[in-house]
């Protein structure tokens, strides 16, 4: 039997490269690919260093080794009001060659909110995909790997490391079979080595509130294996007493250390701001500290439960006080 397979993706300086890929590739325009009327793909650099392989679709064309029909509809600047996609097929003639298109954009089932003008009809893709006898439709646009629709030939490929804090399945790549007309099968591989991960969200913050939930938040931390491949974001709502945002601090410091990046954040995406109640006491003096560090200490600790504007320096070092003592043992 006959077997097709091809890697279809967003444009990438990887996919250029004339040791990668031996096989044709096939990109089309995104919305990344044309600003202010310069299209990166005619660009002198781009003209001059694209090795022969590498082709840049605008019209339909036949691929000249394996028959199969390639029904490019790119998109011309980042914000068009008329996706191409439903357009481009409904113009097709029935046709018994394998089929495959590529488009770009979002579709209306996970559109944001706004303005819709733009997005992909995923049930009027799914007549059509019927219809002309598609075999197979690569969305890019989204960077997680996605299933669209019910007919098993519509797909975001995803990004083949993830790219942001929110992403559901990134770090994938899509291989794509058809042994005859109408014959597809579709297998994604996992190909990322970077995770970025979230710990809680803008409207749903993780809560330190006592020495328990710091202990919880460690135990979340301690999940993740790979953490010097791993970039973290953490939001974060802090009303404790100082002995456990100490502990806090101690925790930050060896994330800090221990992943390769940890963004700490409130609901409105700005740096944390966390609120110390509760009165100091002689107990919450690191013991090993006398004279002089002793009394610039108990000084900032004073400080740190006065609410104003000067609240986050004070802590701020206070947290250094801390991580300076923790290292020194």
């Amino acid at each position: 039997r006959r077997r097709h397979t091809r890697y279809w993706r967003d444009w990438s300086s990887d996919v250029c490269s004339s040791d990668l890929f031996k096989c044709p590739v096939y990109a089309i325009a995104g919305n990344h690919e044309v600003k202010g009327g310069e299209n990166i793909f005619e660009s002198e650099y781009v003209t001059r260093y694209k090795p022969s392989n590498f082709h840049i679709l605008v019209d339909t064309i036949i691929d000249p080794k394996s028959g199969i029909e390639l029904i490019p509809a790119p998109v011309f600047g980042t914000h068009e009001k008329l996706n191409s996609l439903v357009p481009t097929l409904e113009k097709l003639s029935p046709s018994p060659k394998i089929r495959v298109a590529l488009g770009h954009g979002i579709v209306d089932s996970i559109a944001y909110s706004g303005d819709r003008s733009s997005t992909i009809n995923i049930n009027k893709v799914g007549e059509l995909i019927e219809s002309k006898g598609i075999d197979y439709v690569a969305l890019g646009d989204r960077h997680s790997f996605t299933p669209i629709g019910k007919t098993g030939k519509f797909f975001y490929s995803g990004s083949p490391e993830a790219t942001d804090f929110n992403e559901e399945a990134p770090g994938k790549f899509v291989v794509v079979e058809i042994a005859a007309k109408g014959q597809t099968s579709i297998e994604d591989q996992q190909v990322g080595k970077w995770t970025l991960a979230r710990v809680g969200k803008p409207t749903e913050r993780y809560e330190i509130r006592g020495a328990a939930s710091v202990e919880n938040l460690k135990l979340e931390l301690d999940k993740y294996k790979n953490k010097a491949r791993t970039a973290i974001k953490i939001y974060i709502d802090i009303v404790t007493d100082h002995k456990t945002y100490g502990d806090f601090e101690l925790l930050r410091e060896q994330a800090g250390r221990d992943f390769a990046t940890v963004v700490w954040r409130d609901g409105s995406e700005r740096d944390i701001n966390p609120v110390i109640i509760g009165d100091p006491t002689e107990q919450d003096i690191p013991p090993q500290l006398l004279g002089y560090l002793r009394e610039a200490y108990k000084d900032l600790l004073d400080q740190a439960y006065i609410s104003n504007s000067q609240q986050p320096i004070v802590l701020q070092a206070l947290r250094r006080f801390l991580g300076i003592l923790e290292r020194s043992k």
